[in-house]
């Protein structure tokens, strides 16, 4: 999977893509902060998987509404440390214990999300620098994206 960010700070814009297929783009001023993005892509996963697991089980789902919640007072990714998730979900042919077992468990075994943010992540940077002319400070603009 290879992911592509650019970012036009004049435009308060970025755009992603994935795999070359697929493509975001978010306005800065009006949009989820990186926090925020982390934490829809969390809760997108933890949906996706419990929807799964319920009908591997034979469970008739309607809708999965995920509601995460972090205290408002975290700033700094060193006190970011728990998250609440709660899981409001429509289904039939399944029962609540069911639901909430599955959910744990394919929120700790399935959500790659979720277990990545468990186990951590290494990043290795590499940076490169692409010099802009003279006539390209004014659109500053890097390369196309």
């Amino acid at each position: 999977m290879i992911i592509k960010i650019e970012f036009e700070p004049e435009k308060e814009l970025l755009k992603s893509k994935v795999d070359e297929n697929e493509s975001i783009y978010l306005e800065l001023s009006r949009g989820p902060t990186p926090l925020g993005l982390l934490l829809i892509s969390l809760g997108a996963c933890a949906a996706i998987t419990l929807y799964k697991s319920l009908l591997v089980r034979g469970g008739k789902v309607k809708r999965i509404e995920v509601t995460l919640m972090k205290s408002d007072d975290i700033n700094r990714a060193e006190d970011f440390k728990d998250v609440m998730i709660e899981f409001l979900v429509e289904a039939s042919n399944v029962t609540a214990k069911e639901v909430e077992e599955v959910a744990k468990s394919s929120l700790q075994g399935e959500c790659i999300v979720a277990r990545t943010l468990m186990q951590g992540i290494k990043c290795h940077p590499i940076v490169k620098l692409k010099k802009l002319k003279e006539d390209q400070k004014a659109n500053n603009r890097i390369e196309e994206f």
